[in-house]
């Protein structure tokens, strides 16, 4: 594929910075890192026609906006800013990843029943741990993966031990800072639930100043066998920040996994969820809800890979857009042969406000297995007149009435969210979105 001169340029300034992060990263991720910038190198960052980008061009921002070799502001967060930022009704561990550091002084947990700690003190304490998961999911294709892969220097490490129950929730809280200029943050973290292990982790996404940010993070998740994982992720950043998130899940025989991403506001966030169901009797529950306004853009691509038979996914994916803000959704559900007795399940709706909103959708099956149950759908419109009309006929004021349906459109949702605190935090945002 042939670059533009901007396209150059930004791979210049990539491949400068990830020879100064190989030369002082461990061993056991530098390897890693080498591969994903030479499949890097050889393709580049999505071009403006590419097929899964074509509806997001977050490359073209990344070459106006962003300079790769420029130091990144160290971040001046203070405790009471933390706590402002984060839920503060929500009894968690937190961890602070500020600019894409983790910042243990800034953090509190108390790590019961789990093992946690950056990503470099992984290489050094966990190596053989590290280097059994780490870039281990079988799709490594987006370059905006391989670009974290090949600068990951920075993240938090997290370790659920055989049998280990970790009550209490952990927040991974990402702050970028960039009161003292733009910020370009490229966190790795890592989630691993081993046998018979559960743990609920949640992400919050969060800008101080004005300055423009982007967030280029991985977040991987394995859940072995007979594990329980539950990941939330809370996207509220600013209106000049710029967001490319990949969620790579691997799932063990009998395990299950519940993830629901919530993208409240930024100027262009792409949210890519890659499920692999490595076992049979898996559950994989995916769950979505976009919020947007202004001129935000949010673009969710979601796969899920059935590979072994007697396993089930189900994914609800729900969008609310107002004024001249755009969404994206692009499902794709794959049944290997041999993945019999297959249940999969894939629905997005959405709801346009204006005649300005936009809304691509894109569901997709590809099934190699004849003994399978799935199906796939979206709807995209308006409020409902008719129960608009019931509402005002028994007395309700129009905003309220439009406030209700809204409402309870978007906060079905929730009720698959199982920290109850969290829960009633978002459910107050719909109330303050929808106006009711």
């Amino acid at each position: 594929m042939s670059m533009t001169l901007s396209q150059k340029d930004a791979m210049n300034q990539i491949a400068e910075v990830h020879e100064q992060t190989v030369a002082k990263i461990p061993a056991v991720v530098a390897e890693k890192a080498k591969a994903a910038w030479e499949a890097l190198a050889t393709e580049g960052l999505p071009a403006p026609k590419a097929e899964e980008y074509k509806y997001t061009s977050i490359t073209k921002q990344i070459e106006k906006h962003f300079d790769f070799t420029a130091e990144v502001p160290a971040g001046k967060l203070t405790a009471e800013e933390v706590e402002a930022l984060r839920f503060a009704s929500v009894d968690a561990d937190v961890f602070v990843v500020e600019n894409g550091v983790f910042n243990p002084a800034i953090s509190h947990f108390d790590a019961a029943n789990y093992t946690a700690c950056s990503l470099a003190e992984a290489a050094d304490q966990h190596a053989d741990l590290l280097a059994a998961h780490f870039a281990k999911h079988p799709h490594q294709e987006d370059p905006f993966l391989q670009l974290n892969t090949a600068m990951t220097a920075n993240g938090v490490f997290i370790h659920v031990a055989k049998n280990k129950v970790v009550e209490k929730p952990i927040l991974l809280l990402h702050i970028n800072d960039t009161r003292e200029g733009q910020v370009i943050a490229q966190p790795r973290n890592m989630v691993i639930a081993a046998q018979s292990a559960a743990v609920t982790v949640f992400e919050r996404y969060r800008t101080i100043g004005e300055q423009k940010s982007l967030n280029n993070v991985v977040t991987e998740v394995f859940a072995e066998a007979n594990a329980n994982v539950n990941y939330y992720k809370i996207e509220d950043e600013g209106d000049a920040a710029y967001h490319v998130g990949n969620t790579m899940i691997v799932q063990s025989r009998d395990s299950v996994v519940s993830t629901f991403t919530m993208t409240l506001n930024g100027a262009m966030v792409r949210n890519n969820i890659n499920f692999v169901l490595d076992g049979e009797n898996i559950t994989s529950n995916m769950y979505g809800l976009s919020l947007l306004k202004g001129t935000s853009h949010v673009d969710n691509h979601t796969t899920v890979d059935h590979t072994h038979p007697n396993c089930e996914s189900n994914e609800l994916y729900k969008g609310v857009y107002d004024e001249k803000s755009a969404g994206v959704f692009n499902g794709k559900i794959f049944v290997r042969e041999g993945a019999q007795k297959t249940n999969a399940f894939q629905s997005n709706k959405n709801i346009l406000l204006t005649d300005d909103a936009s809304i691509d959708t894109k569901p997709q099956l590809e099934i190699w297995a004849d003994d399978v149950k799935c199906s796939h759908g979206c709807t995209n419109g308006q409020l409902d007149p008719e129960q608009l009309f019931y509402l005002r006929a028994r007395g309700i004021d129009k905003k309220t009435a439009h406030g209700m349906l809204l409402y309870a459109f978007a906060a079905d949702v929730l009720e698959n969210i199982h920290i109850d605190a969290l829960r009633e935090e978002l459910e107050k945002i719909i109330h303050e979105r929808a106006g009711y």
